[in-house]
Order: C-alpha cells, then structure tokens, then sequence
C-alpha cells in the first residue's frame, strides 16, 4: 500500500509542478526547499519498500515503521490533492487573469489565497519533516533495493471456474451421500443434519457444491435448497433465500415487505410433505434465538429430508445437536501433501511439454507441503506457479521469506501472501479495497472500477484509459483464483463475483484493522462509531433491520471513503451532517439504497471538495441537491439512479468539469437537465437524460447541446417533441462524437417513429442504437459506417 501511495505522491508532484508553472499568481511558496527534499526522501524510500513489505510480516519493527510510513504517505497526498484542487480553482475562476477582475473580486480572492497558502505550506512542513525522521529510520532495518515488480502481461489461458478438482474428499464424499441417501430405521423417518466443520480454506464448500449436484441426490429429493449464510445471521434474510431458492426467482412473490411469519409459513407451504434437501454453507451464528424458529420450520419437511451445514465454529455444530435429535458432525480433515500437489500440479503444469513438468516436479511438490492441507492455498499456489516460466521462478517461490512464520494464524496465510507480494503494487491497493465490503458481498464489476477510480488506484485523473485499466486489474486478480463465483457477460468480461472467505480474511489480516473498519449497527449496540484508535481511512457501515446510522461518530476526520449497506430507512439529516462536517476528506460515498430520511442532502456537501464518487442510488426521499454539490469540481460519478422523487437537479452542475459518469436512470419526476449541464465536455456516460428535440428550450436540455459532449461512449436518453428540428441534430455535430458505442431510447413522444429516431442519430456511425418496449419491442439496430 505505501509503495502505491509514494508512487501517487511523485505523479502529484509533478503535476502540481507543471500546474504551478502556468500560473501568474502562485499558490503556496517558501515550501520550495521542503518539495525537493520531500521528493529525494521518497524516492529512496520507495526504492527498498518492496523489501520491507516482505519483510514487515516476520519483523514487528519493520510492520511498525511500515504503519508510520503509510500514515505520513496518506497525510501527505491528502494535502497535495488539496493542493492541485486550489489550482484547479484558480484555472476555473480565470485567476491567470487577474488583470481583467474587477479589483473588489481580486482583493476578496486574494485574502483567500493567503488562507490557502499558509494552510497547505506548514501542512507540508510538517508532513515533510516526519517523513525525514522516517526516511532516516529506515537505514536501521537494513533494507535493500529490488528489481521493479513487472508490469502486467495478458495471460494465454485463464479460468474462471473451479478447477480444484475434489483430490482427497472421494471418501468422505460418498459417507455423506450414503447418510443423505439412506440410515437407520428412525433417522429415515426423521430429519437428519449433517455439520461439516473445518478452518477456512479446507474446502467445505466445494464439498457441498459437489454433493450437492451429484445425481443421486438429485434425483433422491423432491427439493434441493442451497443457502449461503454469512456471518451476520438474520433469520428473515435466510428463510427469504429459501423462498426464492424454492419457488425460483420468477415465480417468486416475495418482496422486502414481507414479515418473517409470512415467509416461515410459505416455506412449510412449500416443503409440506415433501423430501427436502437444504445446504446452509458457511455458518457462523452459535446462538440459539438464531435457529429456532427455523428449526422448526424445516420440520414440517417430509420424512428423510436432509440438512448439510459447513461451518468454521465446532459451537455451531454442537448446537445443531442439541436442537435436532439426529445431527451429525463431521470434522473436514486438511488434505495430504500428495493431493494437494494433484491440486496445484493442475493449474501449474496446465499447458506445459513432458520435460518441464519433469523438471518442475521436485520443487513443486515441496511447495505444495507449504500449502498445510488447504486445497484453496493450493489452488491459489497453482495459478501462481502457472505464470512463472523457469524453475528459478518456481525456486523463488520457495524460499521466499514470508515463508517464516510460527502462528497458525499467519501460517494459513503464507501461500496467500505468495500470491499478494507477486502483485504489482498499483493491484495490491485494489485488492485490499476489496475488504471494504462484507464476507459474501456480491462485487459488480463496474461498481467496484468506480471505487478505485476514486480512491486513485488507477492512475490520476487525467488518465482517459481508468476503467479499462480497471478491467485489467479484475482479470488479472481472478487469474490467480483470488476471487471465485463468477458471472460472465456473453462478451466474455466478468459481470459479478464473490471473494472466498480465506481471502477476505486475509486482507483483513494484511489491514491489520486499522485502514479498513466494518462497523455493524444492530439492536442493543453502541448509538455511536469510534474510529478515534484505529486510524481508520475506509469505513462500511452494515445497518441491522430497524436501526439508524448513529448521529455521533468519532475520528472520521482522516476517512476516505464511507460505504452504507442497509435494506431501508437508516440515515437521517442530522448524521448526513456530522459526517459531512467532520469527514472532509472522502473521496468516496457510497450510500447507494440506503434511503435517506430527509428528501435534500444537508449544504455541508460542500465541505468534501477531495469527493470523486457520489452513489445516492435508490434514495426514494430524495427531491433536490443543495446547489453546493456543485463545488466538488473533483467529482467523477454521480449516481441518482432511481431517487424517484428527485424533481430538479442543481442549476450550477456544469461547473463538475471533472464528471465521468451521470446516472439518473428511474427519476421519473426529473423534467429535464438544466442547460448548464452542457459544459460536462468530460463526460463518458450519460443515462437518463431527457432531451428535447424539436427545438433549442431556453430552460430544457435540448438536443443540440450535447455539441461539445464529445468523449461520450453511452447515451440512454428519453425524447421529448413532436418532430425532430434538423437544426438541432447539426448543432449536436454527432459526427466528432468519435468514441459513442451505444445509444438506447427509454422513452420519446409517440409521434416520433422508429425511422425519424434512427435518422436522428444517423451521423453516429457504427454506433449501437436500441429501443425499449415504448418502441417496438427491445429492438437494437447497428448505424452505418459512413465512408472515407
């Protein structure tokens, strides 16, 4: 992590530098001397770090000294993104030109350039005078300098599906088919549990997936349910999960409004007399308030019904056993080194001649000792292995030093840590990121490219290729099995997945708690969230059924993104406000289908001027936005995407000069755009916007002002008027709109047809044009490539 923000630190300098030399009226100054020494110190420290975040696992001092540095990295690029924000005022207000201010405008901003100049010059003073203590401290941990990690190279062969094939579990596989299929006289007129019970990473869920599509099983039970349980239980949430399992996704009635009475009593509707099978994998609640009305539930199921549980918690196991007369528990033993070598000789000899494998054999197979029976450290191992060409690589791996490690805990994570260190630097930050979310979180693709993008893990902002970079990265992760349970797209690229729990708590483990805080607000807990001890710098916020976010939260100042996950109501006006006053340093906001109380955003939006990520998602309070988001000339992605309520958007919103992406999908009440929104010549997508197309509206976005929109890629647009004005469809000059890829027609006046919209959008060449149901049914034509 500290090697990517030194990294972030040299480009900010660079690029304040070349900012700095445009400018007639200088920002900060008499800080000349503290920049080149900031920048001599990190450049040697950023030389060694690669050895000290090896290092840093068995060495406490180093781990140490790591923390101090990324906390100083972190203060720092704070301070200099603020920094590169005054420029980017100065650039706005034409300050370049003072001369052709009125001289009351001049005298007022320059009291404001002496607050600027003093604030961010002794804020680097004092930064840069830690770092010099820490660059000094590093000579005593005798750290040398490494090889630049390589940068990425697109695979040959990859694989998204589970490859770890089942080495080691046929015994126990047929043991616990033949007790789902058969037992005694009294358990086959009963219900039967079975609790696998194992460390993270034996593969238990692999096991039940494989049990759970064998043949014989299949066709034994009249139901199979598989049910993912993660570590918050709720008992609504799972008896939900059974519903839908139960009677499929479409044919499902079930919605949020449903009581957990009326859910319990669907499901013995559904199981009524018949032989179920249910598989609740992953199951960490060891209280009994948290099964019982479940229990007996699943009792009603017919005779010989049968219930697999996995789980880390031998609390867990036992308590089955004394809530269900027949439950067995059966320990998952870690697997031989023999079959994890079958495991990870799959992956890593994949595509290999006779002679190389022969070669590698040796070293291999003690590498797979290392992986302690963990089938997934071998799976992972394997893909590693996989990428290495010679067996010094494979040398390497082996005597790498984080091998040298005597708790268990940290021994589970050595292969891990194989895979973490052969990452470049700039994919370990994205990776890490990934532990913001909850164990089972469901990570969308685009989703989480946005998170990094603003966190800065892709490059700086200026950078046109973020999110294909970010496509990049994900790949690249998934190669080496760090994530699983993928959904593709029909054009190949990963659509969803999940991080295995082994991983997730690995990165957990890598945070050491103080950069990545979970905080669950459930009933009987704190009113309050104190992050004052532990340094926190990305906060998620996982609100229980019923419960609020906490007006008081404490330490927030240094947080860079807050995530909320909830299912309703949970965030009120007065909580909106102390984050917003308090957390000025968020570059990320993710209250998406938190739903706000109050239908506005408090003013004090305005204070987060580092925001780049603004997702309001599903907020259906929400009416307006205080005109001061319009200050956040940093923000890249705005998401309003069904705010339902959501009638105007800011007058000012042009001045978003840096806006990405522009979501109001589902505003059903949002008239139109107001015509400042011309001026967002950055954006790359635009969706739900109405446009009017029969003239040029004084007050309504019309069509042709989209003319200087022109690195646009996806339009999903709503037409408004009669007919459509040629006038208009010239002052678009679609023609230099050279990277659009997609426009979709959600809606227009019936008047307009399917070939006066396509002649419309006919300078588009090449482009896809696609319609809703309000026209023609999903209809999708391809535009012409115009010649020359």
């Amino acid at each position: 992590m500290a090697e990517a923000l030194i990294s972030s630190i040299l480009g900010l300098l660079t690029t304040i530098a070349a900012k700095e030399a445009k400018q007639t009226v200088r920002l900060v100054t008499d800080v000349e001397e503290e920049v080149e020494r900031l920048g001599h110190n990190l450049q040697a420290i950023h030389a060694v770090l690669e050895d000290a975040e090896e290092k840093q696992i068995p060495d406490g001092s180093i781990k140490l000294w790591m923390v101090r540095l990324t906390e100083a990295a972190y203060d720092m690029e704070d301070v200099l993104d603020k920094w590169n924000i005054a420029l980017q005022k100065l650039q706005i207000k034409g300050v370049g030109e003072t001369c052709n201010l009125k001289a009351k405008v001049c005298s007022c901003f320059a009291r404001c350039l002496h607050v600027n100049r003093y604030d961010i010059g002794s804020e680097i003073k004092e930064i840069s005078r830690r770092l010099d203590a820490i660059a000094e401290e590093k000579n005593r941990y005798q750290l040398a300098a490494r090889p630049a990690t390589e940068k990425i190279g697109r695979e040959e062969s990859t694989s998204f599906a589970d490859v770890s094939l089942l080495f080691g579990r046929e015994k126990v596989k047929e043991d616990i088919i033949s007790s789902l299929l058969c037992g005694s006289s009294e358990e086959v007129s009963d219900i039967k549990a079975i609790s696998v019970v194992g460390m993270s990473g034996l593969g238990k869920t692999a096991l039940a997936q494989i049990i759970y599509h064998d043949g014989r099983v299949e066709q034994h039970f009249d139901n199979r349910i598989w049910v993912c349980v993660t570590d918050f239980i709720d008992e609504k949430n799972v008896a939900k999960a059974i519903i839908l399992s139960l009677e499929g996704v479409e044919n499902s009635r079930v919605n949020d409004s449903f009581q957990l009475q009326h859910l319990l009593e669907g499901i013995c509707r559904s199981i009524q007399g018949k032989r179920f099978f249910l598989v609740l994998d992953d199951v960490w609640a060891d209280q009994r308030q948290n099964w019982g009305r479940l229990i007996q539930t699943f009792k009603q199921g017919a005779p010989g019904s049968r219930i697999l549980l996995t789980t880390r918690k031998e609390t867990v196991a036992n308590l089955m056993k004394k809530m269900m007369k027949y439950s067995h528990v059966l320990p998952l033993e870690k697997l031989s080194d023999d079959h994890c070598w079958m495991i990870l000789s799959e992956l890593a000899l994949a595509g290999r001649n006779e002679k190389d494998c022969e070669n590698l054999e040796d070293v291999g197979k003690k590498i797979s000792k290392r992986c302690k029976g963990l089938p997934l450290a071998a799976k992972t191992l394997g893909s590693l292995l996989g990428s290495k060409r010679c067996g010094q690589e494979w040398e390497n791996v082996l005597n790498s030093e984080i091998w040298k490690l005597d708790i268990a805990e940290k021994e589970i994570f050595a292969p891990l840590l194989l895979s973490y260190y052969d990452l470049p630097s700039s994919i370990r930050q994205c990776f890490r990121y990934c532990a913001t979310f909850p164990k089972g979180h469901v990570y969308r693709r685009d989703n989480i490219i946005y998170h990094w993008m603003a966190q800065g893990y892709l490059g700086l902002d200026g950078d046109q290729d973020l999110e294909l970079k970010g496509r990049e990265y994900l790949d690249f992760l998934a190669a080496r099995s760090l994530f699983h349970d993928f959904v593709m797209q029909k054009d190949g690229l990963i659509s969803t997945w999940k991080m295995h729990e082994i991983v997730h708590d690995f990165v957990q483990f890598l945070t050491s708690s103080y950069e990545i805080v979970i905080e669950e607000v459930k009933p009987g807990s704190n009113s309050m969230i104190d992050l004052s001890f532990k340094r926190a710098r990305h906060l998620t916020a996982l609100i229980a059924e019923g419960q609020c976010l906490p007006t008081s939260i404490y330490g927030a100042e240094k947080l860079r993104s807050f995530v909320i996950i909830s299912e309703e109501n949970t965030v009120t006006y007065e909580a909106l406000r102390t984050i917003f006053k308090q957390a000025k340093l968020l570059r990320t906001v993710d209250f998406g289908w938190g739903n706000i109380i109050r239908d506005t955003i408090p003013k004090e939006l305005g204070n987060l001027i580092h925001l780049r990520h603004l997702n309001l998602n599903g907020n259906e309070k929400i009416k307006r936005l205080p005109e001061s988001l319009c200050e956040l000339h940093n923000l890249q992605y705005l998401n309003l995407n069904y705010c339902i309520l959501l009638e105007k958007l800011p007058d000012r919103i042009g001045k978003l000069i840096n806006l990405l992406y522009l979501e109001t999908c589902g505003c059903n009440r949002l008239p139109c755009y107001p015509k400042s929104a011309r001026r967002l010549t950055n954006l790359k997508q635009l969706c739900g916007i109405s446009l009017r197309v029969d003239r040029n509206h004084r007050k309504e976005f019309s069509l042709g002002d989209l003319e200087n929109l022109n690195h646009l890629q996806e339009l999903w647009v709503g037409l408004k008027g009669r007919a459509v004005d040629d006038g208009e469809v010239r002052r678009a000059k679609f023609e230099n709109k050279t990277h659009m890829k997609e426009v979709l027609v959600t809606s227009s006046d019936q008047t307009l047809d399917t070939d006066n919209i396509i002649r419309l959008f006919n300078p588009l060449s090449g482009v896809k044009l696609s319609f809703l149901s309000q026209i023609g049914t999903n209809n999708r034509y391809s535009l012409p490539e115009i010649a020359g």
